[in-house]
């Protein structure tokens, strides 16, 4: 069984209220005006390892795209394609504007960007060893820092097993992905994934979807569940082989 899952549309225990490395924990302006601060301080040829096209002042948003885009993608036309996330280009901390007394261990952050609990990243590991990029983020709360560790992770995984059996969706373009953001049960049930393509996935991106929307494996949630993890929605979805 296939499941899906569509990002957070308002702020809570998914989804909390804040910004990255916010200048009154870090010292720093934010964690886009560090990553503009230390390509500027880089010698060209070092810039153009890190920006091999594009405005180095761009460098801020094209780092912030790695973490929801397939490696070798461009994800803009003044920018370059994607490559793997750097250490010093994660954000080390996200402050919130108010205290969380419970926070899931899959949440969203600003700008679309994913983190798991400790606990979470060690099921995806171990289901998954390899194939995603995790990186330590401090959830800095007012007065404390939230006291489980949290991992901002960049999704390795992704297919073109998404196929349209009830022909529910409109006709998509060649190169072109669905709009929407948003998948209830309704929908969900009506969407078919073709095991031959996804394979042995657990937590993956469509190729025909947006960032906004997330497919894991039943083995995947089956683990989760039973390690108690506080997870967004998940519906589940059809597939066939």
């Amino acid at each position: 069984m296939v499941w899906i899952m569509s990002m957070p549309t308002g702020f809570g225990e998914f989804w909390p209220s804040g910004g990255f490395e916010d200048v009154d924990q870090s010292g720093s302006k934010d964690w886009i005006a560090r990553l503009r601060a230390h390509i500027s301080s880089q010698p060209e040829e070092a810039q153009k390892k890190l920006m091999p096209s594009g405005a180095p002042y761009r460098y801020g948003y094209f780092v912030a795209q790695k973490f929801k885009t397939e490696i070798g993608e461009q994800p803009a036309a003044d920018l370059p394609p994607v490559t793997p996330v750097l250490a010093h280009e994660a954000p080390k901390t996200f402050n919130t504007a108010k205290t969380n007394k419970k926070l899931g261990d899959l949440i969203m952050l600003n700008s679309r960007i994913l983190a798991v609990s400790e606990g979470l990243k060690a099921i995806i590991e171990d289901l998954e060893p390899g194939i995603h990029q995790f990186f330590p983020i401090d959830i800095v709360q007012p007065r404390s820092i939230y006291p489980t560790p949290f991992y901002t992770i960049v999704i390795g995984n992704y297919r073109n097993s998404f196929r349209d059996v009830e022909a529910v969706m409109p006709e998509l373009p060649d190169g072109e992905r669905y709009t929407f953001t948003e998948v209830d049960k309704a929908a969900a049930s009506k969407m078919y994934f073709d095991r031959s393509v996804f394979g042995s996935a657990h937590i993956w991106r469509e190729r025909a979807f947006n960032e906004f929307i997330i497919n894991f494996s039943d083995k995947f949630v089956q683990s989760a569940i039973e390690a108690n993890m506080r997870l967004p929605k998940l519906y589940q979805a059809k597939e066939f082989d």
